[in-house]
């Protein structure tokens, strides 16, 4: 019986836990989705492409990666 109440006992501190967590990704969902907007793009609609210089290479190659656009487009 002993098992069965230890048993019972850490489930009900591992619901608590994993509770806890799935607020704290709720609230940081909320927090990161306040500095964002919804954009709906059309077919032929131009649109500026932001890449990241160290990870996207096939686009443009520089010779200093560090000065190199952040933008690309339009597209």
């Amino acid at each position: 019986m002993e098992s069965v109440d230890e048993f019972l006992s850490t489930k009900e501190e591992v619901i608590k836990k994993v509770r806890g967590h799935i607020q704290n990704a709720d609230r940081m969902t909320m927090v990161a989705n306040r500095k964002r907007s919804g954009r709906i793009f059309e077919i032929n609609d131009y649109v500026y492409l932001k890449l990241q210089p160290y990870r996207q290479q096939s686009v443009a190659h520089r010779l200093s990666q560090k000065l190199a656009a952040n933008y690309y487009g339009p597209y």
